[in-house]
């Protein structure tokens, strides 16, 4: 895929994870790493932006992460964790 096409994803995750997930733009770039401002500015040019190098490489990364975080904790069973802490404790 090329680094313009993976620019386009980014910022449809983005908004996404605005409309979808309840972040907003002050939320998202602390997760990222970046102000909220760059990220209002990449969502309004959707497809006419060009993220630097170093940039790019790091919001992807931490999107990437994200998406991770949200794929576990949309599978998270609380009684799971709670009775395998629970068994830890009693071997003791």
């Amino acid at each position: 895929m090329t680094r313009k096409a993976k620019q386009m994803q980014m910022c449809k995750y983005m908004q996404y994870l605005m409309d979808e997930k309840g972040y907003n733009y002050c939320s998202l770039g602390e997760e990222i790493g970046t102000s909220a401002k760059s990220i209002r500015e990449w969502i309004a040019k959707g497809n006419n932006i060009n993220m630097q190098n170093r940039i790019f490489d790091k919001v992807y990364n931490r999107l990437e992460k994200i998406k991770k975080d949200i794929a576990e904790a949309e599978v998270y069973n609380p009684h799971e964790t709670i009775t395998y802490r629970y068994r830890q404790e009693i071997d003791y």
